[in-house]
């Protein structure tokens, strides 16, 4: 009989890539945040070009918060430059690190994936920089509200400050459409959310029996609560009929990056003020401790990104206001 022969150590996975696209800046830091949350193994570059100053700003983020935030002076302002001069050795640097097994770089807003995705590839085969890396999927985020306005409207990325060099003159549909044809996956958002998705965020592994039925029930006691027109019904299941603080937030922080990117920090700063006013005690803090505490820590937790990022904002208009 032939002894069984020792097994050898099983190789550990490499550290996976992932790339994230999307048109709308809040979306795509929306969607970074997201990756982040209750995910310590998990760690987000950003970038943002910044034309006008030859350079881009780099956000680090993992599931403790903000790890890096530099703004780095570039030969030319162009994706190619950053991905070449500053996300190639940031991620080769956050791989040898040995914290994280995925990776996911956030391209600057409106950038095509498909180059990008090209070069970080060549750079993950044997010898190069990113080696110790897998190139796992591109990624694309899209608001379902806003897809047929973005696709087919007039809209310049340029009008909205979403120019990625001083002559892009490329139509927001042209920006989506080329993402939406060079990623892997499509992510959604927005008012089409299933009942069943609902469930799922709500109630996680503990489901309920009749799930369906505790739905309604939910939503009777919410409305009963509230008035009726807090949650209204849709074909595929329900949506806030309510602006919510959040939402005002978002639609804020988006404002002043555009009024920034447009020339009018005293705007931007004005705008970022208000949208920080907004704040009063912890969003979902009255749900601490009870049936949806993950929901709760989750709007918490994107809630801090974005106050961070208001404060940012705040900062940049101030200084640029001189």
């Amino acid at each position: 009989m032939i002894p069984d022969r020792p097994h050898a150590p099983a190789t550990p996975a490499a550290p996976a890539l992932s790339v994230l696209v999307a048109v709308d800046p809040v979306l795509r830091d929306a969607a970074a945040a997201s990756l982040t949350l209750g995910a310590p193994d998990v760690v987000v570059v950003r970038h943002d070009l910044l034309p006008d100053d030859g350079a881009l700003r780099r956000v680090v983020v993992d599931a403790t918060g903000v790890l890096e935030d530099e703004t780095v002076a570039l030969e030319h302002a162009c994706v190619s430059c950053s991905v070449r001069e500053d996300a190639v050795p940031a991620l080769a640097r956050l791989a040898d690190d040995g914290r994280w097994a995925h990776l996911v770089l956030a391209l600057p807003v409106t950038a095509e994936p498909l180059p990008v995705a090209r070069s970080l590839a060549a750079q993950a085969e044997p010898g190069g920089v990113l080696e110790t890396l897998r190139l796992a999927a591109t990624v694309g985020v899209v608001d379902l509200d806003a897809l047929e306005s973005d696709l087919l409207g007039d809209d310049l990325v340029d009008e909205r400050g979403l120019a990625l060099t001083d002559d892009d003159q490329r139509p927001v549909g042209e920006a989506l459409a080329a993402q939406l044809e060079q990623v892997d996956v499509v992510v959604t958002t927005g008012a089409s959310a299933t009942g069943g998705g609902l469930v799922d965020r709500l109630w996680q592994e503990s489901l309920p029996g009749d799930p369906r039925a505790a739905l309604q029930n939910l939503v009777s006691r919410l409305r009963a609560v509230a008035g009726r027109g807090v949650v209204r019904a849709t074909e595929t299941g329900y949506a806030l009929g309510v602006v919510s603080d959040l939402d005002r937030v978002r639609d804020g922080l988006t404002r002043a990056r555009r009024e920034v990117v447009s020339g009018d920090p005293a705007a931007a700063q004005a705008t970022a003020e208000d949208a920080l006013r907004l704040w009063a005690g912890t969003p979902g803090g009255d749900l601490e401790g009870g049936e949806f505490a993950d929901v709760a820590r989750e709007l918490a937790t994107v809630a801090q990104r974005w106050r961070d990022e208001l404060r940012l904002v705040r900062r940049d208009a101030a200084e640029a206001a001189g």
